[in-house]
């Protein structure tokens, strides 16, 4: 009777594991999008933020999700003006799902990277151009290209190169100053007897008379 208990038992828990596993086999995976099954679309404007909850059920952990977004995002300062000899960089704010190849053009011409001069950083997040010691024939527009299997985007920097200005040396016209009050205070401590005596003469001017 004990073995029959047995497989009683063993069967039970056979029966079990069916009723638990069959109907994972047998039902297809189930994609949600923020608990929505059929097609989502969220509604979002520039700048803000939204978030898509993306959700398996009855997975397999065989699937492979992919998340493709919104074509890339450009932002930056389009605009700058500098003086002739200083070092300015343009950074392009990039959001791109997948990411974007990323191109800069100098008036709609592929740029011509000069090592000396001009370095590039590219992060996850941003795209710059670094350009040392800007010269009057880098005036002009730059635009920042990213390329995606989505699309492709641009966004232009203008950049103006003015004259450096000539400052005025100040060091050396203070210490020209300082030259000249000093020489003339020595020269009238040097002279101050002589002043004396011209100032009693003013005072007294019968005292010439009188001699």
């Amino acid at each position: 009777m004990a073995w029959k208990s047995s497989v009683i038992m063993q069967m039970g828990r056979f029966l079990l594991l069916v009723i638990l596993f069959l109907p994972r086999e047998m039902t297809s995976s189930v994609l949600t999008v923020n608990g929505k099954t059929e097609n989502y679309i969220l509604d979002t404007t520039p700048g803000s933020q939204a978030s898509l909850i993306c959700a398996v059920q009855n997975h397999t952990r065989e699937e492979e999700l992919l998340c493709l977004a919104v074509p890339p995002l450009l932002s930056g300062n389009d605009f700058q003006t500098v003086e002739e000899g200083s070092n300015v960089k343009l950074v392009c704010n990039v959001k791109a799902n997948p990411q974007a190849q990323m191109m800069w053009y100098k008036n709609s011409s592929l740029l011509d990277l000069e090592k000396s001069r001009h370095q590039i950083q590219q992060t996850s997040e941003s795209f710059q151009l670094s350009i040392t010691k800007v010269e009057k024939p880098d005036n002009g527009t730059y635009s920042c290209i990213a390329k995606s299997s989505l699309k492709t985007e641009s966004l232009d920097f203008h950049l103006i190169v003015k004259d450096k200005t000539v400052g005025v040396p100040i060091e050396p016209i203070i210490a020209a100053c300082v030259v000249i009050f000093l020489t003339l205070c020595f020269g009238l401590i040097a002279r101050r007897k002589k002043i004396m005596k011209l100032c009693m003469k003013d005072k007294d001017p019968h005292s010439e008379t009188a001699l």
